[in-house]
């Protein structure tokens, strides 16, 4: 059993708690939002519309676009798809999101699936269902994109992306397939194609999901993050297992992998070479994780556990609240500087909302002084301007 176990066990008891009362408060709906605000007041958090569940939100600088993963609907009434706001400079408005793959008429761009793919055609639309995103510029030479996909079986599907703004392309290049039982949530890849993903647990929607996440509520490890380097499998990583594995970091370096365990509340730095095992509690429920233009990760955290399962359970418009807290490593040399040698983590709370813009959110990507915000429910995104003098809650 480890050191924190009889903390773990406390504090799960008061999450399974509030996963019980949540049901009662299945259906329930909340006064209808109001329209989006994309230019916000330096001290408020503003929203685009048109998005479909947006969980995940990447920036691609090279192309100028921040691509959005639209989860399916829960209910199965439409798929899932992959959209893009042009974000052409600081002064800029953001234009309305355009389709990116698949698109809306037309064949999808199609090249030779890679040698190392694990399957020979693109899915369907209909069998589209992206999660967590993540894009790196190889060594090899060609941006890459990796999507989480639950639509036709559990795989990652890998695209070449070309272009810039509005005119930016996907070209499907392949997948590589999950082992049975694995259920991924997030995902990361270093720029020698080593690629690093959560397994959130073995269920995705229905009732045994449900289950599972009541598991992981009471402090039951329900997964780990699994290591794939080119050519080989996915393979745990020791000292990543835990209740709910959701967001992760791989070091471009090669050497230690952040993650959120969403049912601790912990963030959790493993080193990839025997690096040791470094953890750090943080509010609420956190979820996916990504690195500022700075160097400095950023992890979305959900507040709210019983408003955030009424959003599940189909609850809306989702007021869910949530936190964007910086995830400092102690001695760590940047972006893709070594691991550090001390074994602490710290944090910094820089965004605390209460879900009245947006709510549930699971993502931030940093463009252009501005923090944009993934969703897991409804048909917006957040928007925050990083104050010029430091953060500050709204």
């Amino acid at each position: 059993m480890r050191a924190d176990a009889p903390h773990r066990g406390r504090a799960s008891a008061a999450r399974a708690a509030g996963i019980l009362a949540a049901l009662a408060f299945a259906g329930c709906a909340g006064e209808p939002r109001g329209p989006c605000r994309p230019d916000p007041a330096p001290e408020e958090v503003g929203s685009i519309c048109g998005f479909q569940n947006p969980e995940d939100v990447e920036w691609i600088p090279e192309a100028g676009i921040l691509v959005v993963s639209n989860m399916a609907a829960r209910d199965g009434s439409a798929a899932g798809h992959l959209s893009a706001l042009d974000l052409p400079g600081p002064q800029a408005r953001p234009s309305s999101p355009f389709r990116l793959w698949p698109p809306r008429e037309g064949v999808p761009p199609r090249g030779a699936p890679l040698e190392a793919s694990d399957c020979a055609d693109p899915p369907s639309a209909s069998d589209f269902a992206p999660h967590g995103i993540a894009s790196v510029r190889l060594h090899a030479g060609p941006l890459r994109l990796v999507v989480v996909n639950h639509g036709r079986g559990e795989r990652i599907e890998l695209f070449d992306v070309a272009g810039r703004g509005r005119r930016t392309e996907l070209t499907w290049r392949g997948c590589f397939a999950l082992p049975p039982g694995m259920v991924a949530n997030d995902l990361s890849l270093a720029p020698d194609g080593t690629l690093a993903v959560t397994r959130y647990g073995s269920h995705w929607g229905g009732a045994r999901q449900i289950l599972e996440t009541v598991a992981a509520a009471l402090g039951r490890d329900t997964g780990e993050v699994r290591i794939r380097r080119p050519g080989g499998g996915f393979e745990p990583l020791p000292g990543t297992e835990g209740p709910s594995p959701n967001g992760v970091w791989l070091a471009p370096d090669g050497s230690r992998v952040v993650t959120a365990h969403t049912g601790s509340g912990q963030v959790v730095r493993v080193g990839l070479a025997g690096g040791g095992v470094a953890r750090v509690e943080v509010p609420g429920h956190p979820d996916n994780l990504s690195l500022s233009p700075g160097g400095v990760l950023r992890v979305a955290t959900h507040l709210g556990g019983l408003q955030f399962l009424r959003c599940a359970l189909g609850g809306g418009p989702c007021r869910s609240p949530f936190a964007v807290l910086e995830v400092r490593e102690p001695g760590a040399a940047g972006r893709a500087g070594p691991a550090p040698p001390g074994p602490g983590l710290a944090t910094r709370e820089i965004l605390r909302h209460d879900g009245s813009a947006v709510g549930a959110v699971a993502s931030v990507a940093e463009a252009f002084g501005r923090l944009y915000l993934g969703a897991v429910f409804g048909d917006r995104i957040g928007v925050w301007r990083l104050p010029a003098g430091g953060a500050r809650p709204p």
